[in-house]
């Protein structure tokens, strides 16, 4: 072989190498890139579904507090709904444009003409539990101090008659004067019955023949005027407070007949 053909044959076999391992390199590059590139991925979609699992876990413990409040309001209205109203309208009066006088009971509109026995006795009883307002005395309305009147002189009294010898000496307005303070003596002796006492008459002589006569069921009035029921040693103020209804019905009772002989 000459040195040419050495020389070209040479440069061949360098250029084969030569690109050979760039081909190799590239190669190598390549992979070390997707591989980078894959580890960037997988890192980032660990990142993301960490992301994912906090915000699911933030939903679902937002999503029991909801629940557990939602719970808790339900009971709170289950509660409302079966606890007893301790406060209602008993006794209600209005008074329409025209001046006409509408009286309602328990919520419910009534009429003189149309009063049932039942609405009549309720009447009645809310009438007597209301008694301490009626006959509570209201405080004097404040009166402006004025000037003393000039003094006035007595007028000189009258001259008797003289008295006739034989006739005694008669006073009728003496005779009327003793009249009027003997009936209000007689008034000042004997006191009237009130109607809390009243009714507690009726009470005792329907206690003769029922079973509830050895319980020594009582009304009283009380100092500003309420009525006090006494059953035995024990003391309610009001009829709705007496805790046995076979106690409430036999007032109630009393209270109607009461009602009935007005």
């Amino acid at each position: 072989m000459t040195p040419a053909l050495l020389n070209i044959i040479f440069l061949i076999v360098a250029a084969a190498v030569g690109y050979g391992v760039g081909l190799l390199d590239r190669r190598v590059t390549a992979g070390a890139k997707e591989k980078k590139q894959e580890k960037e991925e997988i890192l980032a979609y660990e990142k993301v579904t960490a992301q994912l699992a906090a915000e699911q876990s933030r939903v679902e413990q937002l999503t029991r507090q909801l629940s557990e409040q939602q719970q808790a309001l339900s009971e709170l209205s289950a509660l409302q709904e079966a606890a007893p109203k301790n406060e209602h309208t008993a006794l209600q009066v209005l008074v329409g444009p025209d001046m006409r006088w509408f009286v309602e009971v328990d919520g419910q509109r009534v009429s003189p003409e149309a009063l049932s026995a039942e609405q009549r006795q309720r009447l009645v009883a809310i009438i007597v539990q209301v008694r301490p307002w009626i006959d509570a005395k209201a405080a004097p309305p404040p009166v402006a101090a004025a000037r003393p009147a000039p003094p006035v002189r007595p007028a000189p009294p009258a001259p008797a008659a003289p008295p006739q010898p034989g006739a005694p000496r008669i006073n009728p307005l003496r005779g009327f004067r003793s009249m009027m303070e003997n009936d209000a003596k007689k008034k000042e002796v004997v006191p009237a019955l009130s109607i809390i006492a009243l009714i507690d008459e009726i009470l005792q002589y329907k206690l003769l023949s029922s079973p509830l006569a050895g319980k020594a069921i009582k009304l009283e009035e009380g100092p500003a005027g309420e009525v006090l029921v006494h059953v035995g040693p024990d003391r309610y103020p009001g009829l709705d407070s007496v805790p046995d209804p076979q106690i409430q019905a036999i007032i109630r009772e009393a209270i109607a007949e009461f009602n009935q002989r007005q």
